[in-house]
């Protein structure tokens, strides 16, 4: 026990504290041989006094002969002790805040799990007795925890009375000191006032009355005690909520966490935690969401396009939305002018740090460096970084695990597929990739992949020789790993990787380094057969030209290993519409080809697309003889059953029913279709082609319910494979509709045609001889259904499109078609009649659309 006088004036907010009758002016000093321990100034104004750099005793009694006073100032005290933890008070609410962050003006998305917390926080509130789980909010940097957090407090406190403290938790040491400011501010000040006892000699301020305070002496305030003494004050005032923020793992928080778990809610970047807490792992913002949250932030209107690009760029990532809507708004940037900043000067806009007015957060260049480090600090070798920066150099939609083992192989890694097991269980914890359901791929938001990248590359470009050993191995391992494909689906996943792997190969070494890489070559066939297969024949023509450009001046424009690009370039060019170079192409493929000899089976898969290309000409007799030799071929070196003979028969069914021969075209689709059937199942996209030809076969041969039937089977499998847009999708359509011409349904008809016109006219263009066959077909629609200057209109601008079109001109049998439908057709001024029967002459009914497929090179050097 000790004493002390107190002889110095202490002022409540500039003013003394006075009562109703009569002033008090409260004097002390602090005994120099008493070690006081220091109060913050925060917590000064909870007891009615201010204090500039004194001391305050842990307990105090006060001696006054004016009782009457003493009762008053003794209420005081208790009225102030009652409001001990207002900090940051609503003026609407009994509830209170301390260090809570400030919120960002505009908060979008997240509903469903802001309505799932806030009810958790309510009832953890009411029920403060039972063991509610506490809440994990789990992502990475700039995934938007802080936010959402302040967000779902404030809501909560709007209806209950809920008191929160907040902590930085990045460290145990930090977390310590917060412990210690929360103590000084707000546990200690309580406690102290619990404990008063006063007693008053009160005169006239002027007089000078006096106060005497006696104290009892404190333990000393070691970490430990603090956290012990904090954590009983949470014990006994059960209506607060206490987050945790970015708090590392379970570990490193476990010792400071209440008995009561419901109060707690911790934000980190770590996925896993243990099963009695309840983890919420925040996903990116929706599109919509993300355009709303830039349009409002950067006060931007009227440019949705911009600010969905941008959106798109930054990945839906809330902190990158944030930073960016603070600098269009306080630079008064427009979304485009930003965007043009950014695909400019990416590295220095993702580290400017412009935010909200009163938000403090790192900017995006350094939001994941921490996380990193952390991880560096486990993992000796390196292997983790490695691993992730190989991820930054692959696909958005993710990279594939296999291609990380391999990487590590070729390194000499001893124990590979563990070592890549260790590293996404550390990236995982995290929260820097995701694992697909398959285990798959590992995914890594784009932006993140792309600050990692401007790191990496600012390290490994000026050592030219360390990016060399660095990225061609990465570069080897998905070429050879996508020539082990041997599906459609395989082929998609490696896709997107192989596009991405391609792209940073072009932009991190020289174009004359690039035109000389073989292995670059042998990818970008690869990626080309795969666009092939999808439908993207614009994007598969692209990469075959530029393997092609590396190939002929590596071997020489003649070589054998040059046929096989110049085959796939011109089976890409016949699906484009331009037979003529088709045929240039292939022809060249052939007579390179035929160095094997007339018969090797190398020469059956360029006459099967020659003879498709000259079939499109217009000549389905040369056709016919190409298709023959290449069966001819194949049921020689496959078998009669082989699924490369199917594609053969498939083609040369179509050949004779160009011909006219619709029996024998119908008996060569049915052989392909059974072996087909066979070998994919029933309802694969491979059979879908021959549905599709097989009903215009009966169509042809006047069975139209049958041919309904085989092409509404092909639309759905291909619907279902491709999408209903997709251009794959318009051929069938456009046979639907004439099969239910024929069935006499022309309003249906018409709709499908209508449907086909739009798919064609967005892929191809609407001077394209396909939107050409589908204009005349629409328009002898609208004949049949009676208005006829629709149909005119149609048909003369089929007819202008075939005129003009290489490979076509006046003599082609479709513009003879079309010539002798529109001479007597009369003007649009006379009364319409009706001048053919729902079977006339049409390119629909000359030549439905046919599957021919195409039959690509994939040889390893092809």
């Amino acid at each position: 026990m000790f004493s002390t006088t107190i002889r110095r004036a202490v002022r409540t907010g500039g003013r003394s504290v006075r009562s109703p009758k009569s002033s008090v002016r409260m004097n002390y000093s602090a005994s120099q041989s008493t070690k006081i321990p220091p109060v913050s100034k925060k917590a000064l104004p909870w007891l009615g006094i201010s204090l500039a750099g004194t001391a305050l005793l842990g307990g105090f009694s006060l001696f006054s002969e004016n009782r009457a006073l003493t009762a008053s100032l003794s209420s005081f005290l208790e009225e102030k002790n009652s409001d001990v933890v207002n900090t940051k008070k609503d003026k609407n609410s009994r509830s209170h805040s301390w260090n809570v962050p400030l919120a960002i003006p505009y908060f979008v998305g997240r509903q469903e799990l802001s309505e799932v917390i806030v009810t958790h926080l309510e009832q953890a509130m009411q029920d403060s007795n039972s063991n509610h789980p506490s809440i994990v909010l789990s992502g990475m940097g700039g995934i938007g925890k802080t936010q959402l957090a302040v967000h779902c407090i404030k809501r909560a406190q709007a209806s209950s009375s809920i008191n929160c403290f907040w902590f930085e938790a990045e460290t145990p040491d930090r977390l310590d000191a917060a412990y210690r400011s929360f103590y000084m501010e707000i546990a200690r000040p309580e406690e102290t006032l619990k404990n008063v006892q006063v007693t008053m000699q009160v005169g006239d301020v002027k007089a000078g009355g006096s106060v005497s305070i006696s104290g009892m002496h404190q333990p000393e305030l070691t970490p430990d005690n603090i956290r012990s003494i904090v954590k009983a004050w949470f014990a006994k005032h059960p209506d607060c909520v206490l987050v945790y923020d970015n708090v590392k793992d379970y570990e490193s928080i476990q010792k400071f966490l209440p008995i009561s778990s419901g109060q707690v809610m911790i934000l980190t970047r770590r996925a896993e935690w243990p099963a009695n807490f309840r983890v919420h792992n925040l996903r990116l913002l929706e599109r919509a969401e993300s355009v709303t949250l830039l349009t409002e932030l950067g006060q931007v209107k009227g440019e949705d396009k911009s600010v969905a690009e941008l959106a798109r760029k930054l990945g839906d990532l809330p902190l990158a939305l944030t930073q960016a809507g603070a600098y269009m708004r306080y630079k008064r940037k427009s979304a485009e002018s930003y965007l043009d900043l950014y695909n400019k000067y990416r590295a220095k806009m993702l580290a400017d740090g412009t935010m909200p007015a009163g938000i403090a957060h790192s900017p995006v260049m350094a939001t994941w460096e921490m996380s990193l480090e952390e991880i560096d600090k486990q993992d000796a070798f390196g292997t983790t970084r490695t691993l992730f920066t190989l991820c930054a150099y692959g696909a958005p939609e993710g990279v594939l695990r296999n291609l990380l083992q391999c990487y590590l192989e070729r390194k000499g890694v001893p124990e590979a597929e563990l070592k890549v097991d260790e590293a996404i269980t550390q990236l995982r914890n995290y929260s820097l990739l995701e694992v697909s359901e398959d285990g798959k791929k590992l995914i890594v938001h784009r932006l993140v992949q792309e600050v990692t990248r401007i790191h990496h590359e600012a390290e490994r470009i000026p050592q030219r020789e360390n990016l060399i050993s660095w990225y061609s191995p990465w570069l080897s391992i998905t070429a050879e790993q996508f020539t082990l494909l041997n599906n459609d689906k395989e082929r998609t996943d490696y896709l997107s990787q192989a596009l991405a792997v391609i792209k940073h190969q072009e932009r991190l070494f020289s174009e004359k380094a690039n035109s000389e890489n073989l292995v670059l070559a042998h990818l970008r066939v690869r990626a080309g057969s795969s666009l092939f297969y999808q439908g993207f024949y614009h994007k598969a023509k692209e990469q075959f030209e530029r393997a092609l450009k590396i190939q002929e001046a590596h071997y020489g424009k003649d070589h054998v290993e040059v046929a096989g690009i110049l085959n796939n370039l011109g089976s890409a060019y016949g699906l484009l519409g331009d037979h003529v170079t088709e045929c240039d192409y292939l022809k060249r493929a052939l007579k390179i080809k035929e160095s094997y000899g007339k018969d090797h089976v190398e020469m059956a898969e360029i006459l099967n697309n020659l003879g498709n290309a000259y079939g499109s000409l217009g000549d389905h007799i040369t056709k016919r003889d190409y298709l023959e030799r290449a069966l001819k071929i194949e049921e020689t070196h496959y078998g009669k059953d082989h699924v490369e003979v199917a594609v053969t028969l498939n083609n040369l069914g179509n050949a004779y029913g160009s011909l006219g021969d619709h029996v024998t075209e119908r008996d060569y689709l049915e052989r392909a279709l059974k072996i087909k059937e066979s070998s994919y199942g029933k309802d694969h996209v491979e059979v879908a082609g021959i549905l599709n030809n097989l009903g215009n076969a009966y169509g042809s041969l006047g069975d139209h319910v049958t041919e309904r039937d085989y092409l509404e089977r092909a639309l759905k499998i291909k619907e279902s494979y491709y999408g209903k847009d997709h251009v794959e999708v318009a051929g069938v359509l456009n046979n639907l509709g004439s099969a239910y011409g024929s069935l006499g349904n022309h309003s249906k008809k018409r709709d499908y045609l209508e449907r086909a016109l739009k798919i064609e006219e967005t892929h191809y263009g609407k001077d394209h001889v396909e939107v050409a066959v589908t204009l005349n077909n629409l328009g002898n629609a609208y004949g049949s259904l009676g208005d006829h200057v629709t149909e005119r209109d149609y048909l003369e601008r089929a007819l202008k499109i075939f005129m003009n079109s290489p490979g076509y001109g006046r003599e082609h049998p479709y513009t003879q078609i079309l010539m002798r439908q529109l001479s007597p057709m009369p003007s649009v001024t006379q009364t319409p009649q009706t001048l053919f029967t729902p079977n006339k002459q049409s390119p629909n009914n000359v030549k439905p659309f046919r599957d021919n497929e195409a039959k690509l090179n994939m040889k390893p050097n092809g």
